[in-house]
């Protein structure tokens, strides 16, 4: 393996995606909360490989891990409150 570079050396959407890596996200789970195609997971997930210059998942976790500089990105309020029973307009009251 070769020396790893910086994470920093990282695009914006590269961090993001290697924080969701981090967070055991399939490719299709990371295309979908993304709203890219699962190719373009992919595509950025070999630009990450490369530049950090490992070779697979398992690697880039261990890699987030130990580096501080990649966390995965704070969950999203909207997200996490767009389709509660509440916001639905379910009170939970006959």
């Amino acid at each position: 393996m070769t020396e790893m570079q910086n994470p920093r050396h990282l695009t914006p959407k590269e961090r993001e995606i290697a924080g969701l890596v981090a967070q055991s996200l399939r490719n299709r789970e990371i295309a979908e909360r993304l709203f890219n195609s699962e190719q373009t997971v992919k595509n950025h997930l070999r630009s990450i490989f490369k530049k950090l210059g490992i070779q697979n998942r398992r690697q880039l976790m261990a890699h987030a891990a130990a580096n501080l500089q990649i966390q995965a990105p704070a969950p999203d309020l909207q997200a996490r409150t767009m389709f509660t029973p509440t916001a639905l307009g379910h009170t939970g009251k006959p």
